[in-house]
């Protein structure tokens, strides 16, 4: 079985590929636009994109807090569209954010996620629709973060980088179970 220095190795090598998936879904691009998310149910300002902008990607942040000490499930749905100026959805994506089950604290916490990346073949106008769906949680509000030329995910090397950080781990583990049994 390999060593504890190899099983290291991978561990930081692991590093390079999931900090560079990070940096591409939430840090690469510009900042475009950040719109509101005020209310429930709403529909953001018209924006005009250029193909020159392509890639483009959406983030969204929700604030919320847990009501008073409560074990049942807790979570918020979104849905977030986006459309033409006809009103014809280009793309929608969904998501959830949670508090643990078990947990009996009131807490608030921030949400943040990356929706699609999405390019665009002409100029156009796009307005940007929103549901939120609240369950044993308070939504206190949020924005969505549009940003231009963003780097696109590779699948390829967040894999890589997860599949060397497991390697890792398990041969440490391996190691070490094996070093207490001796």
């Amino acid at each position: 079985m390999p060593s504890n220095k190899v099983a290291i190795t991978l561990i930081l090598i692991s590093l390079l590929p999931l900090g560079m998936t990070l940096q591409a879904i939430f840090f690469s691009g510009s900042r475009v636009t950040e719109l509101p998310l005020k209310g429930r149910e709403d529909k953001t300002a018209v924006i005009r994109l250029e193909p020159d902008m392509n890639p483009l990607r959406l983030l969204i942040t929700m604030d919320y807090g847990s009501k008073a000490f409560s074990t049942v499930q807790r979570h918020i749905k979104y849905v977030v569209s986006a459309l033409n100026s006809d009103g014809r959805a280009l793309w929608s994506e969904d998501g959830r954010a949670s508090v643990s089950s078990d947990s009996k604290v009131i807490s608030n916490q921030t949400h943040y996620s990356s929706l699609q990346t999405f390019d665009i073949d002409a100029p156009t106008e796009v307005q940007f629709k929103y549901t939120i769906e609240e369950a044993n949680l308070r939504y206190k509000g949020g924005h969505l973060t549009l940003k231009r030329n963003v780097t696109r995910h590779s699948w390829a090397l967040t894999i890589t980088g997860l599949l060397m950080l497991v390697s890792g781990i398990l041969i440490f583990s391996w190691n070490r179970k094996n070093a207490e049994a001796r």
